[in-house]
């Protein structure tokens, strides 16, 4: 791809995400889909730390915690490298990455922030332990996200207390190349949630693309997604 292929493609998913902000501008209030102040993330794998390291580039706090002190200890390190080669409004030796990350064990050190997304191993009864965990610790208005990609939401809320504040945002690799976040919509997320979810999406520049999740009946495991936007979020050259 040549450069101005390549400037294309930026301009083009800038105009998606544009569009999309303006729909939930207009549908929520102008401060629904808000920049995030700080976002926790709750698993420094390749993907906790890709999603770290596509906000720090965007000089938006993060709050990494694992309970892995190895994958801790490298975070930094990973961050900055994929910072390196990878898009990003901010020059990476200009950033002070040990105070724009904070890293640790304990998932209440996520309390302060308004974002939280949890990036932990594919697994149900996991993910639910993690929710439950998180829940009691976060402020009244603080979202959560799953970055499941498999599982209905609607068993990884059940034991929430509030489900309303919680959505999917599923990520591709590499971020920024592939510049879509997929949010999903479960039975009992409220529309604020989903305004939040596409405010965090358009604030690291990646298009929000979202859809609503339900089962089709008690009987059955088929899960449909409504695609709530026809278009295609990925760059033509």
């Amino acid at each position: 791809m040549t450069m101005n292929s390549d400037s294309s493609a930026a301009r083009h998913v800038q105009r998606l995400i544009d569009t999309e902000l303006r729909i939930v501008q207009a549908q929520y209030g102008a401060g629904a889909s808000r920049r995030p102040r700080s976002v926790g993330i709750v698993g420094a794998g390749v993907m906790g730390s890709s999603i770290a390291a596509a906000l720090a580039g965007r000089r938006i706090p993060v709050v990494m915690v694992d309970e892995n002190p190895l994958a801790l200890a490298s975070v930094h390190e990973r961050i900055l490298s994929w910072l390196k080669v990878r898009p990003a409004t901010s020059d990476p030796t200009s950033l002070d990455l040990r105070r724009l990350v904070q890293v640790g064990s304990d998932v209440g050190e996520t309390a302060c922030c308004d974002f939280v997304v949890e990036s932990v191993i594919e697994k149900v009864v996991v993910k639910q332990q993690l929710l439950a965990q998180l829940e009691p610790r976060l402020g009244n208005g603080t979202v959560l996200a799953s970055n499941t990609s498999t599982i209905p939401l609607a068993r990884l809320s059940s034991p929430l207390r509030d489900p309303g504040r919680l959505c999917g945002c599923h990520f591709f690799l590499p971020i920024g190349q592939a510049p879509m976040l997929e949010i999903v919509r479960g039975e009992k997320t409220r529309p604020e949630t989903i305004a939040a979810a596409v405010g965090f999406a358009t604030a690291i520049g990646i298009c929000p693309w979202w859809w609503t999740m339900f089962r089709a009946s008690s009987s059955t495991a088929c899960w449909y997604r409504i695609c709530r936007r026809r278009c295609s979020c990925w760059p033509r050259a």
